[in-house]
């Protein structure tokens, strides 16, 4: 059995890693865990998987996806309607 890994440049964690809350780190974790490496589909991330998938807060992490935008480390594709989820895609390094 071989096990699925999502594979993040050391120089980009490096860069980023010392800036970034706690909340943005693992928010900007799960949105590269489900976007890095996937193919491009147009697939939404809940605020209810992302708390999910982080343990925090509802609050922590909207806080946590301003934060990555603002420092542009991840876009938002598609914004939610209705029960359709927003998209997120992580911008990487020569994006």
């Amino acid at each position: 059995m071989t096990e699925e890994s999502t594979l993040i440049p050391n120089s980009y964690i490096d860069e980023y890693l010392p800036e970034l809350s706690c909340a943005e780190l693992k928010v900007w974790l799960a949105v590269l865990r489900k976007t890095l490496g996937q193919p491009e589909i147009d697939d939404g991330i809940s605020l209810s998987q992302l708390e999910k998938i982080t343990g925090l807060t509802r609050h922590s992490v909207i806080n946590g996806l301003k934060g990555l935008i603002e420092r542009g480390l991840i876009v938002q594709t598609r914004a939610a309607r209705g029960i359709r989820p927003a998209s997120y895609k992580c911008v990487m390094p020569g994006d």
